[in-house]
This record gives structure tokens, sequence and C-alpha cells, in this order.
């Protein structure tokens, strides 16, 4: 299901995902900042659209159980044969 996501700011979701292109971002336990991200995706139905479209993207690309069971497959081999 596509659906629009709204995160806390954080180093980890920084590294995958990227504000206003495929997440909203607001500042942790802000509850204003919070409310001013719901409007922003309430009333921007092309922003709202974009987003959704860009996140499925990057699931599918990245975050798959097949593409994350390759990944790991990889660093185990790695280890391995180091």
């Amino acid at each position: 299901m596509k659906i629009p996501m709204i995160t806390c700011k954080s180093p980890a979701i920084s590294e995958l995902l990227t504000k206003n292109e495929n997440i909203i971002l607001c500042e942790r336990a802000n509850p204003e900042s919070l409310a001013k991200a719901i409007l922003l995706l309430k009333n921007d139905e092309n922003l709202r659209n974009e987003i959704k479209e860009n996140a499925y993207s990057l699931y599918r690309n990245h975050c798959t159980t097949e593409k994350i069971g390759k990944f790991l497959t990889k660093i185990l081999n790695d280890i391995i044969r180091h």
C-alpha cells in the first residue's frame, strides 16, 4: 500500500530517506512540528502523491526482503572470506 509517511528527524532516517522527496520530517517531541507536517500533506496533493510514489520506489529498489537478504548475504560472505 502506498502511503506518504511522516517521521521524526534522526541520523538513521537521513541515511536512507530524503526530506520532502520520499518522507516528511518533523522535530522529535514537537507537536507543532508534527501538526505542520500533517497539514502540509493534507493540503498539498501533489507533494502527497510524489512522496508516496518515491517512497514506494525506494522500497521496491532497496528494502524488500529479497533485496535485504541479498545485501546481508553479501556482507556475510565478505566476512567469511576475510
